[in-house]
């Protein structure tokens, strides 16, 4: 998902989500999936105290054949000025900096911290349960999925009672 600066919204920031994150919150957060910030060349991606900054390069890995493979993963935010692993910060343990709140940004030397991160078994292993969860999620096969349409259900309800509620 892309969004502007203006619509980022704090339940999808990595660094706000707890420490251990329930089965809850990880399907909650899994299918809303990784936000994507839209900068324009005017707004600029912030320069830090070694005069560098990200580059909206390293959100793409190029192959050896020249093509492009999106890093749908990776998200950066600009209020912290880092980079995070999406699957490794809701699937992996906290021993990496970009799957942890602490998120990367040595810019610097990012491209190959990245390329070091992508070929990590770690990284192979959570990206493997994240894309596991969401097409168990969006073709509802899951092994509690009747618990989680139920779920769902009770959610939407109680949201429009609310809603109805804050509406007197």
């Amino acid at each position: 998902m892309t969004v502007g600066m203006e619509n980022l919204n704090p339940q999808n920031d990595p660094c706000l989500w707890p420490i251990k994150i329930t089965d809850v919150d990880r399907t909650d957060i899994v299918l809303k999936g990784p936000i994507r910030v839209k900068v324009d060349l005017v707004d600029l991606f912030p320069v830090n105290d070694n005069a560098r900054r990200f580059s909206e390069y390293h959100n793409n890995k190029i192959l050896v054949n020249d093509a492009k493979l999106d890093r749908r993963w990776m998200i950066y935010l600009q209020t912290k000025d880092a980079v995070y692993c999406f699957p490794c910060r809701i699937f992996g343990p906290e021993n990496t900096k970009i799957g942890s709140s602490e998120g990367a940004c040595d810019w610097k030397h990012l491209r190959d911290y990245l390329k070091s991160h992508e070929s990590s078994r770690q990284h192979k292993d959570c990206m493997l349960k994240w894309i596991n969860l969401e097409n168990g999620l969006k073709s509802c096969s899951t092994i509690d999925s009747l618990a989680q349409s139920q779920f769902e259900q009770e959610k939407q309800r109680w949201g429009d009672i609310l809603e109805r509620l804050l509406a007197l």
